[in-house]
């Protein structure tokens, strides 16, 4: 491979970075919904747990 790279293997880098980006933002993006939900199971055990 030596000390430079060739085209390929930058555009293969620019490739994995932009995929990176991408699920990166999945993962934030599923983190808030994940919270959002246990906020919501929250507040149900909660209504529950006053008609026990």
């Amino acid at each position: 491979m030596g000390l430079f790279m060739d085209v390929a293997q930058w555009d293969e880098i620019d490739k994995l970075a932009q995929q990176i980006e991408k699920l990166s933002t999945q993962v934030e993006q599923l983190t808030q919904e994940n919270t959002n939900l246990k906020e919501r199971v929250a507040k149900l055990e909660q209504q529950v747990n006053t008609l026990i």
